[in-house]
């Protein structure tokens, strides 16, 4: 019997299941036709490897994805500049042109931006300078090839563990590791830095656009292993590190600290011979039933040893789509501003979103780099999971309405690396494949200490499920713990103590005025020479 009005919970658990059965018929319809047709054909046409249907001639670039594509092919009329080896970038104008000039130089509004280009060389076979500058003087390590295949999967539903999580923070969500790879967030974070060597060719541009063009590219590769990795990372637990010194071969050593589990927060500092880079990784997530985005509300910030930039931006979004059913796949779209905060220079990129009525081909991504003037400099466009290429912008001219730039001829300057083995492997690159190899140098808040992605690496899934429910539980009575000493200390007047970071240290950022952890010099690395780590925590 239950009271008046008031549902059994049984009743209750069939009306839910009646929802999902609905919302599972629905989408196994529109799924069938996306997953089979339209997601299968880019991927085998255009899956990251260069080849395939795509052709760089009279290929068109539209920020606007409302308006239709103006495509021009060698000579194309009165009404534009004459230059067939050339590509062109068409603006909409508003009703008088001082106002577009006017925007250019403030925020240039990507969504009034039509680019067409025309009669491009094949860029595909160009090869881009990847050689890092690396310190010299230190021995290179052999490092691992591969790692053990991942078994066959449980047959675990995600939709069956997710569906009463609707709404709420994914980083509270207890998943098994059958759904996650055998990465740490902070390894996967640091994965960023997979194509550093954009960073080094920017340090060598005297021209801070131009730098500002190949740190743009830096940004937008950092995306692309999404295209092919599906599977989640495991949630750093409080105190948790991860450390990669690669001066020898990749001419840089960073360090990411977990700072803080509620909201979770993640501080990154990495140096390189020509160059610094900072994170602080946060996010806003959320999962909405069919699909689940990753909001990222953190600063990234670049700085060159020479004093001459310091670049500052903030991811886009990711979301991943069929939660519940279909194949599992990623979009990152949305707008990423850069500014250089020493003179001015800014870039604006647009990851466009995916649409099954667009006629484009998937992932693409494009932008306008803006030199402290406001003067439209190099354009730089291609897809995040592909390759990208740069056009330097050499004049521009109003024409009845319309603001066009005539560019010079694009190079390509960054292209995708492959994995180096398929799904058994994750589809890890190299750089992926060598982050979890153990390493008894390091501190033991590592992540490659971690016991329960240790032993899901080795093909133990039940032995990592167990492990991880015992370092969560852990992680719990110890939040509880302080939230308690924290309750007494407000009862009793006094200051609450703060969790504080073993690496880092909170400051206010004078640029963005939002408060971030910075490294504590060069503590660690001195602590790892000692081979003193009294200092960390205990958290495996």
């Amino acid at each position: 019997m239950t009271a008046l009005g008031g549902p059994s919970l049984k009743n209750e658990e069939e009306e839910n299941e009646d929802l999902f059965q609905d919302a599972t018929d629905t989408l196994h319809e529109e799924n069938k036709l996306i997953e089979n047709n339209k997601f299968d054909y880019f991927e085998e046409n255009y899956g990251g490897n260069g080849s395939g249907g795509w052709s760089e001639k009279s290929s068109s670039f539209c920020f606007d994805e409302e308006e239709p594509l103006e495509i021009f092919k060698g000579n194309v009329g009165n009404n534009s500049i004459k230059n067939k080896n050339n590509s062109f970038i068409k603006l909409n104008e508003s009703s008088s042109s001082s106002k577009v000039e006017n925007n250019l130089n403030q925020n240039l509004d990507l969504s009034k931006c039509k680019i067409i280009l025309t009669e491009q060389q094949n860029l595909n076979n160009y090869k881009e300078n990847t050689q890092p500058i690396i310190y010299s003087n230190l021995p290179i390590s052999k490092r691992r090839s591969k790692i053990p295949p991942k078994p066959e999967s449980h047959g675990l539903n995600l939709w069956s563990i997710m569906k009463n999580c609707i709404g709420k923070e994914l980083t509270r969500i207890p998943i098994p590791v059958n759904f996650n790879e055998p990465l740490s967030m902070l390894q996967r974070i640091t994965e960023d830095l997979e194509y550093s060597y954009l960073l080094d060719r920017a340090s060598e541009k005297s021209d801070i656009s131009e730098r500002l063009a190949y740190t743009a590219a830096f940004a937008i590769s950092c995306y692309s292993a999404t295209a092919k990795r599906t599977t989640k990372p495991f949630n750093p637990l409080l105190g948790e590190t991860f450390e990669f010194d690669r001066r020898a071969d990749l001419g840089w050593r960073s360090l990411t600290e977990q700072v803080s589990h509620h909201p979770p927060a993640a501080a990154m500092f990495t140096e390189s011979v020509n160059w610094e880079l900072s994170q602080e990784f946060m996010v806003a997530s959320r999962f909405r039933g069919k699909y689940m985005s990753v909001i990222p509300t953190g600063y990234t910030q670049i700085k060159f040893k020479d004093g001459k930039a310091n670049f500052i931006f903030q991811k886009v979004t990711t979301t991943v789509h069929n939660i519940i059913v279909g194949k599992l796949w990623i979009d990152n779209h949305g707008t990423m501003n850069i500014v250089n905060h020493i003179s001015g220079e800014r870039a604006t990129i647009k990851f466009h979103s995916y649409s099954y009525f667009s006629s484009d081909r998937p992932r693409k991504v494009e932008g306008i780099i803006l030199d402290k003037k406001g003067n439209a400099r190099f354009y730089i466009f291609g897809y995040w999971d592909n390759y990208l290429n740069i056009a330097s912008i050499n004049s521009q001219k109003n024409q009845q309405g319309k603001v066009l730039f005539e560019t010079g001829e694009p190079k390509r300057i960054w292209t995708v690396n492959e994995p180096l083995g398929d799904s058994s492997m994750f589809n890890f690159t190299k750089l992926a494949i060598e982050m979890n190899e153990p390493d008894n140098s390091v501190a033991p808040t590592d992540s490659r200490f971690r016991p329960d992605q240790r032993l899901m690496e080795n093909g133990d899934w039940d032995g990592a499920n167990d492990r991880k429910n015992e370092l969560e539980n852990k992680q719990r009575k110890a939040r509880r713990e302080a939230e308690a000493e924290t309750e007494r200390a407000i009862n009793n007047n006094q200051q609450p103590k703060e969790y504080e970071a073993c690496w880092f240290q909170k400051v206010q950022d004078t640029n963005t005025g939002s408060v971030i952890h910075t490294i504590r010099g060069n503590e660690y690395w001195e602590c790892k020479d000692k081979k003193d780590w009294s200092k960390c925590p205990n958290i495996y």
